[in-house]
């Protein structure tokens, strides 16, 4: 199994949006979301 890692803002809890992915159309894959323990965004 590949791993592909991307970070976003939260910026509506209610949804995520993931763009701009490495995969092919009809591809299965595996979410995992995994918050991080500081919770301040950094910029």
């Amino acid at each position: 199994m590949n791993a592909y890692k991307k970070y976003i803002i939260i910026t509506d809890p209610k949804q995520v949006i993931l763009s701009d992915l490495p995969f092919q159309v009809g591809q299965r894959v595996e979410i995992i979301i995994l918050a991080e323990e500081n919770t301040r965004a950094e910029y």
